[in-house]
């Protein structure tokens, strides 16, 4: 499989006005058998999940969108 990256999503967030306002990219993205969240699209700031930490993640997004 490698270090390739087979999959790749960004979305642009708001950052609150507390934080002095601006956009932060979140970056999704598939390397080699990792799901990688970036914060800022920043390699620094990279957090590998395991596939249960996705479903987690998953729904806790869901549930904070209702």
């Amino acid at each position: 499989m490698g270090n390739e990256e087979t999959f790749r999503h960004a979305l642009v967030a708001q950052l609150p006005f507390q934080s002095g306002g601006g956009a932060c990219t979140v970056l999704v993205r598939r390397v080699g058998g990792d799901v990688q969240l970036l914060f800022h699209a920043v390699l620094d700031t990279t957090a590998v999940l395991t596939k249960k930490q996705v479903e987690e993640l998953v729904d806790a997004l869901t549930k904070a969108a209702e």
